[in-house]
């Protein structure tokens, strides 16, 4: 038997005989069969008990659900239960009651007291909603640490990475003394010197978890299309001003010098990037054909460095040696030539098997 099982068996054994003093010491009675002592009945038992918890709220519930883990209901819904960072502005007195009995889902309005002494009343499914805030601290101007940290439960210990870009300059307080949801603005500075200010909880989301503004333009996500960006002929805007997202048409120069609009956001998709135009257009691409073919006068404001291989459009044609003229689109024209030129490449190969036969 390896030692990590018998860990494992020890730690159950232990778990098991803190949950057996637990529910021992919650048991009032059997309701069915009040002479049975909470010994008498077994783990799996069906019969409905009465429980007093530690709260003191009185409840009924099965032995086999007490076994399975089931709790008091009403402190399964409690303020205390599910918003503990509420409980310190709770005011005990004025409600007459504590924050353990209060339900989240009360609608009625309570009383609370800030960290400034300030009193006011507000429900707390509406507390809830929309966190600590005192009207009374915002009018004066006053700080308020929303959701104070415990010693244990800070951004410190719980998200180092992220508090390890706390400006320590600007913020005149630290990152321990926050917990990772508290929804007040702090300042950070990244590893690249990049300074910017946002709500801790902002930095903490897991779902949208905000990093640094600057290090996701263009010049830090993306430095080879950076380089491709016009240097003189797109205003303000520079790489490190434009993110990869940006639907902002922009003015590039590829490395052969061909100048093109497009947006950042089609340079950077993973599916099908675009790339320059004029590299890719059929004057570039088959420079033979358009030469050969390309009717430039009944084509007049059709540029063929600005059509690629692709489009559809209809253009006109024309035979230089015979005269002969013609409307076909680009893509048709294209793949003819391409069959064309596969053909003769076939028949070349052909002869050369037959001379070497």
């Amino acid at each position: 038997m390896s030692n990590d099982f018998k860990q494992r068996r020890a730690d159950r054994i232990g778990d098991l005989e803190m949950l057996h003093q637990t529910l021992e010491a919650e048991f009032v009675r059997c309701i069915e069969k009040p002479d049975l002592s909470f010994d008498d009945i077994s783990r799996g038992s069906t019969v409905v008990c009465e429980w007093r918890c530690f709260h003191g709220h009185s409840f009924e519930m099965t032995m086999k659900a007490r076994w399975k883990g089931a709790e008091c209901p009403t402190c399964k819904k409690s303020l205390l239960t599910q918003h503990p960072e509420l409980v310190r502005w709770w005011d005990t007195a004025a409600n007459g009651m504590g924050p353990e009995t209060a339900s989240v889902y009360d609608r009625t309005k309570r009383w609370w007291k800030c960290d400034h002494g300030h009193r006011f009343e507000r429900s707390i499914v509406t507390t809830i909603k929309y966190g600590l805030t005192c009207k009374q601290c915002k009018a004066l101007g006053l700080e308020i640490n929303t959701r104070a940290a415990r010693d244990d439960h800070n951004l410190l210990n719980d998200h180092p990475d992220i508090a390890a870009e706390w400006d320590y300059r600007k913020n005149n307080f630290r990152p321990e003394e926050h917990s990772p949801g508290s929804t007040r603005v702090a300042h950070w500075i990244c590893e690249r010197g990049h300074e910017w200010s946002c709500k801790i909880s902002e930095r903490t989301a897991e779902r949208s978890r905000r990093s640094c503004p600057h290090c996701k333009t263009l010049k830090y996500t993306h430095p080879e299309l950076a380089a491709e960006l016009h240097p003189t002929k797109n205003g303000p805007i520079t790489a490190e001003k434009l993110k990869k997202s940006s639907t902002d048409m922009v003015l590039w120069v590829c490395p052969h010098g061909h100048e093109y609009s497009q947006t950042p956001a089609a340079r950077t998709r993973k599916l099908y990037p675009a790339g320059c135009t004029v590299c890719k257009s059929i004057g570039v691409i088959y420079e033979d054909l358009i030469a050969a073919e390309w009717d430039y006068k009944g084509n007049r404001g059709l540029d063929p460095m600005d059509i690629t291989v692709s489009e559809s459009i209809s253009a006109k044609w024309v035979n230089k040696e015979t005269g002969e003229r013609w409307v076909e689109t680009v893509v048709s024209r294209i793949n003819r030539h391409r069959r064309k030129l596969k053909s003769v490449k076939k028949s070349a190969k052909r002869g050369k098997l037959k001379k070497t036969a």
